[in-house]
């Protein structure tokens, strides 16, 4: 039976699982604006949160948890934890998979059996995250410079929090158009744009591309003049502003990276991704079929150019996926993506915020294949989140307006009669 729930009648159960995510924007050790370090897990003023949140929900609706996801989770996890024994792994990998595999599958179950119905919980998520990530990355730059290594938030460093910044773009670009969206995606637009992470612009650019071809008229004249029109706009408010402090060292980089891809520089073009993804794939082919879990070669010496990859994230999903869990273990992986992808496909169409969601997860698969976003825990915690609100049964707002709709014609023809 499906829930139908309302944020308005819900709002404190679901305001403390916000919360609860924000709190990694605040509390946290990273050097960021508006942050603190706490002498213990902020993981554990997270779970706090979310026991209240839990609470206020279970009390009037029923917690479901979705036997398959359940299963090939735990199954990963059992997998890992097996590997990881047999490896003599440090205890502390064995802890963050548990930990992260169990509160995936509440995290999941959550929004599958608590998600509202209209999508605002996920708008208020994903917008509160955005901006609170946006204004600390502003900050930062304001007080510390645009040098790469200074760009910070409290989720993480530029391209870690990048990742975030694109979900909530995503999202709020292709929702509903209100002057509330638009402001949002603006801010998430603009704190990306300082991030300089340049996996991150690839996913916007084609979420913008997407968003352009599938909302306009292209058999009409007046579409093309528009596009022109707005392009031109554009590129004359970069020029006019390309030698401001906020934009000059963005424009400058981009334009770096422009000559290093005439010039066939792709290492450079591409960070030194080249030679991380070289290191990586000789640590993953030591066993990769079961998994190396750490990338980590110990005849690589402190001096070598390759240190600085010791212990790294591979910066590609496929990579990291075949690193923790091998070929083998990766066949988990594999079937929740086809589960979640066949579900998804069918759910979405049935809600224009669920529609925007899938989008947005688009978007995080395109950045996740050259920066490091899945398998990570705050990010694996919002799309989980994300992963139960798409596959929740729960009626979705663009059905209950159809109803009311026609509800609404029904009364006006009886009226007519």
């Amino acid at each position: 039976m499906q829930n139908r729930v309302l944020y308005k009648n819900n709002n404190i159960g679901f305001m403390l699982f916000v919360l609860s995510f924000m709190c990694f924007t605040v509390f946290s050790s990273y050097n960021a604006f508006m942050t603190i370090d706490l002498p213990f897990p902020v993981l554990i003023v997270f779970m706090l949160f979310q026991f209240f949140a839990f609470v206020c929900l279970s009390m009037k609706y029923q917690y479901k948890v979705p036997s398959i996801i359940a299963f090939l989770l735990i199954g990963r996890m059992m997998y890992f934890l097996i590997n990881a024994t047999i490896k003599n792994i440090g205890f502390e990998y064995i802890i963050s998979e548990i930990a992260i595999t169990f509160l995936a599958i509440y995290l999941f179950s959550f929004m599958y059996s608590f998600a509202d119905y209209q999508g605002k919980v996920i708008k208020i998520l994903l917008g509160g995250l955005g901006c609170m990530t946006s204004l600390q990355l502003i900050v930062g730059i304001l007080l510390h410079g645009s040098a790469k290594t200074d760009i910070v938030a409290g989720l993480g460093h530029s391209n870690y929090a990048a990742a975030f910044l694109v979900l909530s773009f995503g999202v709020f670009l292709f929702d509903r158009a209100s002057w509330l969206n638009v402001i949002v995606a603006v801010i998430n637009l603009i704190g990306l744009s300082v991030t300089q992470s340049f996996g991150a612009y690839f996913a916007v650019v084609i979420l913008i591309i997407i968003k352009i071809v599938i909302s306009y008229d292209w058999s009409k004249q007046k579409t093309w003049i528009a596009l022109f029109l707005i392009f031109g706009i554009l590129v004359l408010a970069i020029t006019l502003l390309a030698d401001s402090s906020f934009l000059k060292p963005i424009i400058t980089k981009i334009k770096q990276k422009i000559d290093f891809l005439l010039a066939g520089n792709f290492e450079a073009f591409g960070s030194s991704r080249l030679s991380l993804y070289r290191f990586s794939w000789n640590n993953i082919k030591k066993d990769i079929w079961f998994g190396q879990i750490i990338n980590f070669e110990p005849t690589i010496l402190e001096g070598d150019p390759s240190f600085k990859f010791q212990y790294a994230r591979t910066h590609n999903l496929f990579l990291e996926s075949i690193l923790l869990y091998g070929l083998v273990g990766s066949l988990f992986n594999v079937a929740l993506a086809i589960y979640l992808i066949k579900r998804i496909l069918r759910n979405r169409k049935n809600s224009n915020i669920k529609l925007a969601v899938s989008y947005a997860l688009l978007a995080a698969f395109i950045h996740g294949l050259i920066e490091p976003n899945f398998f990570t825990m705050h990010f694996d915690f919002v799309c989980w989140s994300l992963f139960g609100y798409l596959l929740s049964p729960n009626q979705d707002e663009d059905k209950e307006g159809l109803l009311t709709k026609i509800k609404e014609e029904n009364n006006a023809k009886t009226i007519c009669a």
